[in-house]
């Protein structure tokens, strides 16, 4: 009794810091001492009277992707309670037939792939993959779950080895039979057949349709696919496909949220537009922890996701233990939090680079003569808006591949590129002015940029930079919705300010001048050969995917197609009481959401700390 008390009085003493702050001019907010008394009462309670439960702590064996073994001291999941987390996306639809998949946020937790990522392999097991951001292009850090096996018998042919014993959940009109590979031949051959589908987008208008889809038994499935492509169709596909039993669009209604039908551990019993989802734990799911294989998942009874859109809204949530997990706090708020509740847990993962691009095609637009392009690299202070806009949290070279630990086997870091490539990342506006002159533009130019309304306030900072050489930059922030047309349909005048897409090898077709994500319509034939060796290899030959990757690198920032700036980061802040996460964002080729199949809530440490 005396420990919940106490827990009252600091979390009383906190949220009436945050009402009190709220409703303060912020002059007066920063000189507010209650947020400090708070902190300080928590941390009293903390050291004090609240002591967690004892962790069960257990040493397993984990077999490394080398074949070696290793031995990890890990605590015991267990069963029960509720997670609470914010929806993957916001659901507008459920048929992933009859629109791209990713407005329909709600199968990503109720329906499953053919491959997807090792959990064994990242943090909460041999450590050998962050998933901080897939599976880095390496075959090795994936395994099947619908299917159990795959063999490559040609260049031309996959077959798949349908696990047996998955079910489907047990309502109508499915009724719980068993998977087949009917289920699942059906699913990949609706999914080429279906235009508006994100399979068809993506996949078939990239010249991956396969020529044939057939069922050889009840559990083998035979795809036949054009040269060259396997590797990509193997790993891409078989994590974005997700399978649904034969003929269900003849037999009910996909566009209804309650006729979601699926094998994964969540079953959908509950949807209200933009605000809540609720799922109920499959009690028959196919799938046990690989780092405890007696135990099956998914551990807590129920998930439910919040649809908080407000940021402020949702951040109270977080506050209140009303979401486990938040990931939508900036830099500041994230370590002010931290700083007020030292028991919570942070995780930052490195987001996407961006960049500033403008058409280098065009002969009449200054961005097709590189020198322009190398003097605009070097006319923003890089390292200033790292230091200053940043607060050091930032990386400098983001792209075209990421910083993160995975990722490290072909990522270069920028002081071992060549001093052409490190030149870029250096603040020279003189020698920026003088490439300027060499171009033909001695007293600068003007340009425009289209953005989202977000991003204006930083590439304010960007158009001083730029006005201290003489180039004279008009901002045009834009809706989210209006911008992403603009970018998507390639409509931009001048410049557009991007997030850049193709950090991975299976995303490298996102630097072919006909992609959108190409913003800069650039193009260079050793970009185009590397990706079509890429096609062939991945997801077959690892070696072979970090040695392409590690050398087309240098090629793509050594044409300076665009202002390249440095990467933030997002920042998840987390309860302890919510276990088993270690950052996993996403664990094979688009598989975010699947960390909720292995985690759990720590009940006891819950209620101890007064929630």
């Amino acid at each position: 009794m005396r420990k919940k008390i106490i827990w009252m009085l600091a979390s009383f003493l906190m949220v009436m810091s945050l009402v009190v702050a709220s409703c303060a001019p912020k002059e007066v907010e920063e000189k507010k001492p209650e947020k400090e008394e708070a902190a300080v009462a928590i941390q009293k309670a903390e050291e004090e009277e609240v002591a967690a439960p004892p962790e069960e702590m257990v040493k397993v064996t984990l077999r490394k992707t080398d074949g070696t073994t290793m031995e990890k001291m890990v605590e015991r999941p267990k069963y029960g309670g509720t997670i609470r987390l914010q929806p993957l996306l916001s659901a507008m639809g459920f048929n992933v037939f009859a629109m791209n998949h990713i407005y329909c946020g709600t199968v990503y937790l109720t329906n499953e792939e053919l491959i997807c990522g090792d959990w064994s392999k990242g943090p909460a097991g041999t450590g050998e993959n962050d998933f901080f951001d897939g599976f880095a292009g390496q075959i090795k850090f994936t395994k099947g779950w619908l299917c159990e096996s795959w063999e490559l018998p040609d260049d031309q042919t996959i077959i798949f080895h349908i696990r047996k014993g998955v079910h489907w959940w047990d309502k109508p009109p499915i009724n719980g039979r068993e998977l087949t590979a009917y289920d699942v031949a059906w699913s990949l051959n609706k999914h080429f057949s279906s235009p508006l589908s994100y399979v068809y987008a993506s996949f078939a208008l990239t010249g991956m349709s396969p020529t044939s889809v057939k069922a050889l038994d009840k559990y083998t499935v035979e795809v036949k696919l054009p040269p060259g492509v396997q590797g990509m169709w193997l790993v891409c596909v078989g994590d974005e496909a997700y399978i649904f039993p034969e003929n269900i669009t003849e037999l009910v209604d996909l566009n209804d949220w309650r006729n979601a039908i699926g094998t994964s551990p969540w079953m959908l019993t509950d949807f209200v537009r933009s605000v809540s989802e609720t799922y109920e734990r499959n009690p028959n799911y196919w799938q046990y922890d690989p780092i405890f294989p007696e135990n099956r998942l998914p551990y807590p009874d129920k998930q439910i996701c919040l649809n908080i859109s407000d940021t402020s809204t949702a951040e109270a949530a977080f506050r209140t233990g009303k979401l486990d997990r938040y990931s939508g706090f900036t830099r500041e708020s994230a370590y002010q939090l931290l700083k007020e509740n030292p028991h919570l847990k942070l995780i930052k993962w490195q987001t996407s680079g961006v960049a500033l691009s403008g058409n280098v095609a065009n002969p009449e637009s200054p961005w097709s003569d590189i020198r322009v392009r190398r003097a605009l690299n070097m006319a923003v202070n890089k390292q200033e808006l790292i230091d200053e806009y940043y607060g050091g949290d930032a990386v400098m070279l983001g792209y075209p591949i990421k910083a993160h630990k995975a990722w490290s086997a072909m990522y270069t870091p920028l002081e071992e590129m060549p001093e052409s490539i490190q030149e870029l990342f250096k603040y020279n506006p003189e020698k920026a002015k003088q490439l300027l002159a060499e171009a033909g533009y001695p007293n600068g130019f003007k340009t425009s940029v289209v953005t989202s309304a977000a991003r204006a306030d930083f590439l304010s900072i960007i158009k001083g930079y730029f006005a201290n050489v003489g180039v004279d930059m008009t901002i045009e922030p834009l809706e989210t919705g209006a911008w992403w047309g603009v970018w998507m349909g390639r409509k931009y005048k001048d410049m557009i300010y991007a997030t850049l897409k193709p950090e991975h090898p299976y995303m490298f077709y996102c630097e072919l001048k006909e992609n959108f994500w190409d913003t800069s319509f650039w193009s260079d034939p050793r970009v185009d050969e590397a990706y079509t060796k890429i096609k062939k290899v991945l997801g077959i030959d690892d070696a072979e995917v970090v040695r392409i990757m590690k050398e087309i690198t240098p090629v793509i920032l050594e044409s300076a197609w665009g202002v390249f700036l440095p990467t933030g980061y997002m920042y998840n802040v987390y309860w302890p009481w919510f276990k088993g996460w270690n950052g996993e964002f996403d664990i094979c080729y688009n598989a975010q959401g699947r960390d909720r199949t292995f985690v759990w809530i720590d009940t006891a440490l819950k209620k101890s700390m007064g929630y």
